[in-house]
């Protein structure tokens, strides 16, 4: 039935919703997507009620073809696959697996052309394909390779949402610099990243330690939940390219990139991050930042259920224009919600357990 009311103009739609609720559509459908009131109108009305309605309501006369709409480059691409697929499949039969393949191939084509490739050439090492990547990783990997007078590099802070890829982003940036990649969460103590000396005299060390001394890219993930006055052990050592450390001073790898993760600038908690803690500003002050906001086109890319990423995106949407705060609607929503779907659980369960959660009724009732 779903599919059925999909294929009908939003205009029949509305008319379903008319002929079953005395006349009125009963909600503000000139802000909604088609899909969204298809949703509406299955979870009003029982299959029989809709398909009496659909019966009783005559169908729309066909709309007038549209003018044939100027090409756009993605569109050139689709068009010269198939053309090729039509050229193959002369003078034989038509397979339709065949076929499909081939469409199939010619769509993704045209969906990588949207969102951000990158492909790596350092100097004389073989060209790093990382894959589709966010609309600022081109800027991050530049910000991992910029170096001070002092021959460091640069500490760069990555501000953005949960599920914004702030991690992913990291490790790719590893990868196409052909460094390694270590990491630590939020600390409450400077020996968490300085490491300690055991009772037996070993030398404990850390990933902090590991990519300061042998170099890598190093990521202090959830930087902004962290006791400000145990990162203030970075301060000097971020400054200054040598850190004290609990067996000796140890200068700074040349190839040492520091970078740190958080959801704020480090000015403490907002009404979505409320375990967010007031960085020292002397330490805010040792890295650039870079504002890494949730990509779209790139979740898009990145799921093949393409209409539950639309209905995540229509719920983010609302949820901001609405000003509902303190609830998140991430890509992993659309990560999670795509995978309970192919695995058999119902719509409005994958709902519940991705989109809504904890968020009241009413609030609900608003965005869905």
């Amino acid at each position: 039935m779903r599919d059925t009311l999909l294929a009908l103009p939003k205009a029949s739609i509305l008319d379903l919703f008319k002929h079953l609720n005395g006349g009125a559509v009963g909600f503000d459908h000139e802000r909604s997507k088609k899909s969204e009131c298809v949703d509406r109108l299955l979870g009003a009305y029982s299959t029989e009620q809709i398909e009496a309605a659909l019966a009783a309501i005559p169908a729309p006369a066909p709309a007038p073809a549209p003018a044939p709409a100027q090409p756009s480059v993605d569109q050139n691409a689709v068009a010269a696959q198939i053309g090729a697929l039509f050229a193959s499949l002369a003078g034989s039969a038509v397979n339709e697996n065949k076929v499909r393949s081939i469409v199939d191939a010619a769509i993704s084509d045209a969906v990588a052309r949207l969102v951000n490739r990158v492909e790596v050439k350092v100097a004389e090492q073989p060209v790093v394909d990382v894959g589709i990547q966010h609309h600022k990783f081109s800027i991050l990997l530049k910000a991992c390779s910029a170096i001070t007078p002092d021959g460091h590099r640069l500490n760069v802070w990555l501000k953005g949402p949960a599920g914004s890829g702030k991690t992913t982003a990291a490790k790719m940036a590893a990868k196409a610099l052909n460094l390694r990649f270590t990491f630590n969460g939020a600390i409450s103590q400077p020996f968490e990243l300085l490491g300690f000396m055991s009772a037996n005299g070993t030398l404990v060390r850390t990933a902090f330690r590991d990519a300061w001394e042998h170099g890598g890219v190093y990521l202090f993930d959830e930087v902004d939940s962290s006791n400000p006055n145990a990162v203030t052990a970075f301060n000097a050592a971020l400054a200054n390219g040598v850190c004290c450390f609990p067996d000796g001073m140890v200068e700074r790898h040349p190839e040492c990139v520091v970078l740190a993760g958080a959801n704020t600038s480090g000015n403490g908690a907002t009404s979505d991050y409320v375990g967010r803690m007031k960085q020292d500003g002397a330490f805010l002050n040792r890295f650039v930042e870079i504002d890494w906001p949730v990509d779209e086109r790139l979740e898009a890319a990145m799921v093949p259920n393409a209409a539950w990423v639309q209905r995540v995106q229509g719920v983010r949407s609302r949820v901001a224009a609405r000003g509902i705060k303190g609830h998140m609607v991430t890509p992993r929503a659309s990560v999670y919600g795509a995978a309970l779907l192919a695995a058999g659980i119902d719509m409005e369960t994958v709902e519940a357990m991705t989109l809504k959660k904890g968020l009241a009724d009413d609030a609900w009732a608003q965005i869905k």
